[in-house]
């Protein structure tokens, strides 16, 4: 689930005076018809405010001394942490409401406005783990939907989990869980037990977790290939390679050229689809892959 938002920063005046008279810079976040607007802390005069970029102008201050730069910066950390927010949520495929946006937004900001702190549930532990971890790591959307897979079939398992149920027990039948009733491979189980393990580890080093029963939990499951393993022969790659399409249909062309040059040089259609020319040189491609981050020739 991808939640369409839009965030902005507006100036809006806090007093009547002259025209250039220092505004209040204010973030405002759209989602499904909802509007939230945030105090962002600073103010500015009209003339040295850019509506284009949404920022301050360069080398200007305002009538505290507080340079744009340091506003700048702190625009920039509430828009990152507006969009963390609508991730998390993405995460357990939910759309927030006003009131769920507005509370996960000023926890994650240090500001509980006008709710008051709860005891932690385990959906809002998952929610800080995944919001700081993918800002602190860079989580690619590959890695946000893998989590966001795990929440769910968490979720599939035990509705209204806390976290005092997580222990040697809760692990063995959620293992049991995913390979009977979610029908899992093993090998996407044991994937799935290793997301989960992340976060246990995350939960345990800031104290979220009652006890470490996930250090003694290594489940084993054979992983047994019950499909078989297909590719072309250079014969029919060959076929492939040279095969002609209907005029109306040219795109297919290009599909085939793509897979025939995967088949080629062994890259996945994630390096293939961000090449540049200038990756290659002198008959050599070089790629950084994005899965892994590895650096290939």
């Amino acid at each position: 689930m991808i939640v369409k938002r839009n965030i902005s920063f507006y100036l809006q005046k806090i007093y009547n005076g002259a025209d250039d008279a220092e505004c209040q810079i204010r973030m405002r976040v759209r989602w499904n018809g909802n509007v939230l607007q945030f105090n962002c802390g600073y103010t500015i005069a009209q003339s040295k405010w850019s509506a284009a970029s949404s920022r301050c102008k360069k080398n200007t201050f305002n009538k505290r001394g507080v340079s744009s730069s340091e506003i700048n910066k702190e625009l920039n950390r509430l828009e990152g942490l507006a969009e963390d927010v609508f991730k998390s949520f993405e995460v357990k495929e939910r759309v927030p409401d006003k009131e769920e946006y507005k509370y996960a937004f000023n926890a994650q900001n240090g500001k509980l406005v006008g709710l008051e702190q709860q005891s932690i549930t385990f959906d809002k532990c998952f929610f800080e783990f995944v919001s700081s971890q993918s800002t602190i790591n860079s989580w690619t959307n590959a890695t946000i939907y893998k989590f966001r897979t795990l929440k769910k079939h968490l979720s599939g398992f035990k509705a209204d989990l806390s976290l005092s149920e997580l222990n040697i027990s809760f692990y063995t039948h959620f293992i049991k869980y995913m390979v009977e009733t979610a029908k899992l491979r093993n090998s996407s189980s044991l994937k799935m037990w290793d997301l989960f393990k992340w976060f246990l580890k995350w939960a345990d080093k800031n104290g979220y977790l009652e006890n470490r029963d996930y250090l003694d939990f290594n489940p084993h499951l054979k992983d047994v290939r019950d499909r078989e393993v297909v590719f072309l022969t250079w014969d029919e790659l060959m076929a492939v390679y040279n095969l002609h399409f209907p005029v109306g249909k040219k795109y297919l062309e290009r599909v085939r050229d793509v897979f025939c040059f995967q088949c080629f040089t062994s890259l996945r259609y994630s390096d293939v689809a961000k090449l540049k020319r200038e990756d290659i040189t002198q008959e050599v491609v070089k790629v950084v892959t994005a899965k892994t981050g590895d650096t290939l020739q």
